[in-house]
């Protein structure tokens, strides 16, 4: 079994002089102050959770605000796209015509240049022919 043993300690032991209760007007005092603080707090508490229904409403509204505009964006994106492929289809037939075109003129240039050797040729036997009929 456990005994128990008398403790020394440090604490100053109460006055037995002390009034049980205090005087009943600061006691009403004190309990009216704390009542208006109580009062004042309560009013705090329901202005902050007024301020915190209406920062949610925005953040709200703000988030589809978002979607709204990451639905643009992603529109905006596949537009661009379609814009882009056209771009390059149109891009693909202009080459292809310009292509065409190119090898149109190399043939055009063919024959221009074996019109000029021949014609640079009928220069030289008319030259020639000048030149003997000179001598004669």
């Amino acid at each position: 079994m456990m005994t128990y043993q008398q403790v020394n300690s440090t604490f100053l032991p109460k006055s037995k002089d002390e009034q049980p209760y205090l005087n009943k007007q600061v006691a009403l005092e004190a309990n009216l102050i704390t009542s208006k603080e109580n009062e004042e707090l309560l009013s705090k508490i329901d202005e902050y959770k007024n301020k915190i229904n209406e920062l949610e409403k925005k953040i709200e509204s703000k988030t589809q605000e978002i979607h709204s505009y990451d639905n643009l964006i992603v529109t905006l994106e596949e537009e661009i796209k379609d814009l882009k492929d056209k771009k390059n289809k149109s891009d693909c037939t202009q080459i292809e015509t310009l292509n065409n075109n190119i090898i149109k003129i190399q043939e055009e240039n063919i024959k221009l240049q074996e019109q000029l050797t021949a014609q640079k040729e009928h220069a030289q036997l008319l030259y020639i022919l000048m030149m003997i009929l000179v001598i004669i």
